[in-house]
């Protein structure tokens, strides 16, 4: 007991308390799958061709892109060599993928996003009450 009544944590007993916390946060990062975005993404290769990755991810997206934010991302190869970009739009995640002058992929970005299911206007109404 201390000086106000309060009894002190042995390291035996914290260590009870904060080590299945710890598994349990483990066991939940490292048993989440895959997005369907990440899946998409692991599957381009360094070498392939625009038309081999179409056959995998679909279309190309047909819109220009003015601006991107991320908020995950995995990334691979040597962007200074790049020629020409395309991207796909899979899931909630964009793919973009960096060709060479021969056509030929050298670097991938995959950026995902989470969107709010509701709007602003709709969560200040709801706080509002109305």
């Amino acid at each position: 007991m201390t000086d106000a009544g309060i009894p002190r944590l042995s390291w035996h007993r914290l260590a009870e308390v904060v080590c299945p916390i710890v598994r349990i946060g483990v066991a939940s990062v490292t048993l989440v799958e895959p997005t369907a975005p990440q899946l998409a993404f692991r599957q381009i290769q360094a070498g392939m061709t625009e038309a081999e990755i179409t056959e995998l991810l679909g279309p190309p997206w047909p819109f220009r892109l003015l601006y991107t934010f991320r908020t995950n991302g995995e990334r691979w190869g040597r962007p200074e060599s790049v020629a020409s970009y395309q991207r796909w739009s899979v899931g909630h995640g964009l793919v973009s993928v960096g060709f060479d002058k021969d056509g030929r992929a050298v670097t991938a970005t995959l950026q995902e996003h989470f969107f709010v299911e509701e709007d602003l206007l709709t969560r200040m109404r709801r706080w509002v009450g109305l």
